[in-house]
This record gives structure tokens, C-alpha cells and sequence, in this order.
């Protein structure tokens, strides 16, 4: 049974949320590289992810064009879906420590309509673009009640001068009414769902951040929730109905700080996160509110490559400056941001077409070993930098978001590979031991879903041409 929740929100917060992201001349090569991250169940029986088909930026914001599935491999062999829709965007999923809820971010999507009113909008200046949407109730369901926004509390700023940038960026907004889905693990029923607003840019780019860099994660006792969402990150406690901003505005990016990513302490302490562009800063947040520290990094880290090793150290990789280097740089650092050591490695056949990338960083939960990916390029290293193995894979196809399993015996991927007009898609979930020998594979269907949207629409449109 869906728990519901009295709505109370203060203007403050209508305000920061009245902000979005300007997109700008973004290019589409700079996040092509990566999907949307996995989850471990505690015990390391299943593995929960979402893919998105087909994996393609274009009209993602509108309903009917891309298929969400939520699915969970269990024992690496039986594979279920969770939820399907092409209405919502669905986010990366996170486990509870104690293995009894899943959740995840779901956002609506825009019909027609709703996108032709946010496209004419002129990015002048702070604009608030109201878009109404249905219930973001559970498709499953019958029940039609709308989820409840949670009471709001306590804010903390970056330096003034990231604040300025953030502020800059922002053209117009579209608030699009999301919400925190926490799911049983047994049942795999809804338990709660939290309202969340997240702006929308005329481009769409806040739902692919959104999808790309949101993971969720609950502190170690379950009581809350520790999300980035777009320019903010936030602390949502589904079951009393409260919420923590606990960073904003919080951007990243080399041209243009367009998106938020937060890496969460593995005590729930300290959530680390980068803003900035060309000088970006590193922010060190303490979840009780009480110290935010800062560091300003030299160089710019990948956004999926911020890791903690353990409570105590923060893994950064950093790309070479250079194009067409192949050498990377691992920083570690202490939880206060002082550095530890750096040490450069370099990958044998790495190379890239821009200087900034989205290699993605993970770390073994025992602290022994790392895993790079930068698509068809996928490294294994022991934590003092030494490759134990190199993967090359063909270019139209990739090995993603690395995820050690909880005991570090196991690192998967997803592995995507083009289809139909040369549309990448998740087509199975690759498990390597954490040297780099691939132990199993299995496979993740297509969907129907997105087929039989597309015959409904077409149509559609026939009978209206008639």
C-alpha cells in the first residue's frame, strides 16, 4: 500500500527550483560513453539497472520515443523487470544497506505539446514555464493520488563565485514534477514515493544528466536518501516526509557547468561533488549539515570518476590535458580534501577525440582494485596503478559502468552494442573477475514496449490523415 504524504513546501525553495539548466552548444560525443550506473543488492545476489532504449539523446524528453526498464539479475542468471514504461525516465537504482527497499527516480515525460510550449519559450531571462502532467503514480496500479512534496529544510552554497556561474547558466526553467519511488525487494511493491521537482532545459539535457549521473544512494542506517538532481543535491527521508538541500547550486562541466554528480562516503558521512568549469572545485559535504569543505582541484576530473576507496580516501581520475594522451591521473585524497599521493598510469591504446571524457572510475569495496572504462577501451589495475588487463572492443560497441560486487570477487558491465540504424542498446550484462577474466554473460532482450508505441502512434496518425 502506497503511503501518503501531506504536502508542505516554503517559497525559498520554489525559487531555487525555478532554475534550470541552458544546454548551450553541449556536444552530444562528451557523454556518449557511458549509461546509466548499477547497483548490487547487499548480499551480492542481484544486480539492479535500468537501460534505455533505443540509447539515443534525440526527443528523449518526449513520451513514446525511448523505453525505461528497471530490471534485476538475480544469481547472474535470472533476469526481471521491474517496471517498463515509455511515459518517465526512469534513474539509476540504489540498494538499502539492509537489502529491503530498491529506489529510484522517476520523471515524466513531455507529450508533444508540452515540448512545442517549452521550445517557444525565449531564453531572455529567469523564466518559471509551468507544465502540468498526470499522476506519477505506479503504472501497475490503480490508484490515482499525486505523491506529496516533502518539507524542506536547510541550505548550503558554494563559494560565490560558483554560485555566479550556476547562476549565469540558468535561461529559463521548466518544472517538471518527478518523484523518489521506493520499492520491497520481496514483493517488489511500491512503499512510498516522494515529489521531487526537477528543471528541464529546452533541450532536454536536464533528463539525460538526470539519467546518466542520479544514482541514489541511502545512508547506512536507510532513513534517507542522498540524490543529486539537477543543479542540487538533496537528502529525502521517504518515511517522515522530510528533505535536506544539502548543496546548491551545484554544477559541473568544462565549457558550461551544466550537470551535478555526488560520490556519498561509504559511512554516509561525507557526499564529495564538483563544481565549476575550467577551475573546478571539489566540495566535501557533511550530511548532518554541519561542514561543507572545498578544495580547488587542478585539473578536471571525469563525472563518473569520483569514487571513495573507503571512508577515509577519495579516488579522482583525471584525464591527460592533451588530446590524444593516453595516460590518466589517479588522485587520492583525504576526506578533508588534502591530498594523499597521485599517480599517473598509462593505458596502452587510449585515445581520445577531446581532452575532456567521461571515463568511468570503480573501486573494489576491499580497496585492492580499480576498473576504467572509456567504452571500448576497459582496464583492470590494482590500486597502486598496475594494469593487470586490457579489454579492446570493436567502436560501434562498449563495456560500461563497471560495479565490483560486495565481496570484490565480481565486476560487472553493461555491454552495449548497436542494432537497428546504428542505435546502441544494452544487450547483456558482462561479469569479469577483478583481473580482467571474463567469467559470464547474459543476455537482456529488447523490449516490445517501444514497437508497439510506435505502431499505436502510426495509426494514430493514419486515422487523423483520413
Amino acid at each position: 500500500m502506497v503511503r501518503q504524504m501531506k504536502p508542505k513546501i516554503t517559497p525559498a525553495w520554489k525559487a531555487l527550483l525555478a532554475l534550470t539548466i541552458a544546454a548551450g552548444a553541449l556536444l552530444w560525443h562528451l557523454l556518449a560513453c557511458t549509461e546509466s550506473p548499477m547497483a548490487f543488492s547487499p548480499d551480492g545476489e542481484n544486480l539492479a539497472f535500468v537501460t534505455m532504449e533505443p540509447y539515443d539523446p534525440d526527443d528523449m524528453e518526449l513520451v513514446d520515443t525511448h523505453v525505461y526498464r528497471l530490471m534485476v539479475l538475480t544469481k547472474a542468471k535470472d533476469l526481471k523487470v521491474i517496471e517498463e514504461t515509455t511515459q518517465y525516465m526512469l534513474s539509476a537504482p540504489a540498494y538499502s544497506p539492509d537489502g529491503k527497499q530498491l529506489c529510484y527516480l522517476r520523471v515524466p515525460l513531455l507529450t508533444q505539446k508540452q515540448a512545442e510550449i517549452l521550445k517557444k519559450t525565449e531564453p531572455v531571462k529567469p523564466k518559471e514555464i509551468k507544465i502540468e502532467f498526470d499522476s506519477t503514480q505506479d503504472p501497475k496500479s490503480s490508484e490515482s493520488t499525486h505523491p506529496a512534496e516533502p518539507e524542506i529544510a536547510d541550505l548550503t552554497l558554494p563559494p560565490a563565485k560558483q554560485v555566479f556561474e550556476a547562476v549565469e547558466s540558468i535561461m529559463s526553467a521548466a518544472q517538471i514534477p518527478a518523484a523518489l519511488i521506493v520499492r520491497d525487494t520481496q514483493s517488489y511493491e511500491m512503499i512510498s514515493r516522494s515529489k521531487l521537482t526537477i528543471p528541464l532545459s529546452k533541450e532536454g539535457m536536464g533528463l539525460l544528466f538526470t539519467y546518466l549521473l542520479s544514482k541514489p544512494q541511502y545512508s547506512p542506517n536507510s532513513q534517507w536518501i542522498y540524490l543529486p538532481v539537477p543543479y542540487f543535491i538533496a537528502g529525502v527521508n521517504p518515511t517522515k516526509n522530510k528533505m535536506s538541500i544539502l548543496a546548491g547550486p551545484v554544477s559541473f562541466g568544462k565549457n558550461k557547468p551544466l550537470f551535478t554528480m555526488a560520490a556519498v562516503s561509504p559511512n554516509g558521512k561525507i557526499i564529495a561533488t564538483i563544481t565549476g568549469g575550467e577551475e573546478p572545485i571539489l566540495g566535501l559535504i557533511q550530511t548532518d549539515g554541519q561542514k561543507t569543505n572545498y578544495r580547488r582541484l587542478k585539473g578536471i576530473p571525469s563525472a563518473s570518476g569520483v569514487v571513495w576507496r573507503d571512508d577515509k580516501i577519495l579516488v579522482l581520475l583525471i584525464p591527460a590535458e592533451e588530446k590524444d594522451k593516453s595516460h590518466i591521473e589517479l588522485r587520492f585524497l583525504h576526506a578533508d580534501g588534502s591530498e594523499q599521493k597521485t599517480i599517473s598510469v598509462d593505458l596502452p591504446g587510449l585515445k581520445r577525440d577531446d581532452d575532456f571524457t567521461m571515463g568511468e572510475l570503480a573501486i573494489s569495496p576491499n580497496g585492492r582494485f580499480l576498473a576504467i572504462s572509456f567504452l571500448s577501451q576497459v582496464y583492470f589495475l590494482n590500486i597502486d596503478g598496475k594494469l593487470l588487463h586490457r579489454v579492446k572492443l570493436p567502436k560501434e560497441t562498449g563495456l560500461v559502468q563497471p560495479t565490483y560486487s560486495p565481496d570484490s570477487q565480481h565486476v560487472a558491465f553493461k555491454y552495449m552494442e548497436g542494432e537497428k540504424d546504428d542505435k546502441l542498446r544494452v544487450s547483456e550484462i558482462v561479469f569479469f573477475t577483478p583481473q580482467g577474466k571474463e567469467i559470464k554473460r547474459c543476455k537482456v532482450p529488447p523490449s516490445q514496449l517501444l514497437q508497439n508505441a510506435i505502431e499505436k502512434q502510426n495509426a494514430a496518425l493514419e486515422k487523423k490523415n483520413k
